[in-house]
């Protein structure tokens, strides 16, 4: 009897490890697509310079909130520039240089 006990808790314990390790190797996966994903678009800004949210959102079939929380991630880290426009009415562009 203490044996099947044993058993069934072992059981749940197997379940439970199972479940945390989904969790983290999903949570894994989506850190390491995040870092990728902020790796091509650090590479396309580096490439074409001064680009637009847009434009970027648009290559990469993204949302634009999407894009602007990487560009605000890469711009934290001071991989790239964010450089406001003297006209209010044009867009912000983003670049790996200082302007």
């Amino acid at each position: 009897m203490k044996d099947s006990k044993t058993r069934r808790s072992r059981a749940g314990t197997s379940k439970e490890d199972q479940d945390i390790d989904t969790i983290q190797e999903t949570d894994f996966k989506a850190t390491d697509y995040e870092t990728n994903i902020r790796k091509v678009i650090y590479a396309y800004v580096e490439k074409h310079a001064n680009v637009t949210v847009s434009e970027i959102a648009h290559f990469f079939d993204k949302e634009p909130d999407h894009v602007k929380g990487i560009l605000s991630k890469l711009i934290e880290s001071g991989d790239i520039c964010k450089h406001e426009p003297a006209d209010s009415s044009d867009n912000a562009t983003y670049s790996t240089k200082q302007l």
